[in-house]
């Protein structure tokens, strides 16, 4: 019977400590086939409900440390924090994503940056070239005016690649901090808020079940 009494107590309140809850057994004073709480000077306590379907609310009141939380309370967290958690990855995917993405990005642009360098390089030896086999002639001038403004593109264009590759790069490194940052929170936010036991609004109907 009192170990029936104390699975119907953990069924509303899973993580109950009776060691801290103290002594139950049957009344000395009152209805003897009735299961009370025991004080530290003799005194009862009731501790469940006359139709048996919940625990009084004095004695959750007096004994709140000792029982816990309630153990819908846990499962609605519980619940919460899979939500969460499930948030967390997708939005963990979507960094991962967005990381490979900037770094091919970024691949693509050093890319660019080398191949622009090596036609600078290339067209200043094709003036220096030109300069040399000819040097002032008239013949050479129209030649020498096209190579000077094809290099001048290709550093104009060169200072654009050099500017998306810093962006890039720093993008890539904002990314990887805020992974870094996700990956070392230990828990979510609502494991980090402890439970707290309130009494249930009046005219609930879960007041009405728990509470008298």
């Amino acid at each position: 019977m009192l170990e029936r009494a104390k699975e119907k107590i953990r069924i509303w309140f899973s993580k109950v400590d009776f060691k801290k809850l103290g002594p139950i057994g049957f009344s000395k004073k009152g209805n003897k086939s009735e299961i009370v709480s025991f004080g530290p000077r003799g005194g009862e306590s009731k501790i469940f409900k006359q139709d048996g379907e919940g625990l009084l609310k004095k004695f959750i009141d007096e004994k709140k440390s000792a029982l816990g939380p309630r153990t819908e309370d846990i499962i609605a967290e519980d619940r919460d924090t899979t939500i969460e958690q499930r948030q967390r990855l997708k939005e963990a995917e979507i960094q991962l994503q967005q990381a490979k993405t900037l770094s091919s990005q970024r691949e693509e642009e050093k890319k660019q940056v080398e191949a622009l360098s090596q036609k600078i390089e290339k067209t200043d030896a094709q003036i220096d070239a030109l300069q040399d086999k000819y040097g002032s002639n008239l013949e050479s001038e129209a030649e020498l005016r096209r190579l000077q403004q094809l290099k001048k593109n290709y550093e104009t264009d060169l200072e654009n690649r050099k500017k998306a590759l810093d962006s890039l790069t720093k993008k890539k490194q904002e990314t990887w901090k805020k992974n870094k940052k996700r990956s070392t929170v230990s828990a979510p936010a609502s494991r980090q808020k402890k439970l707290k036991q309130t009494p249930w609004k009046k005219g609930s109907t879960k007041q009405n079940r728990w509470t008298t």
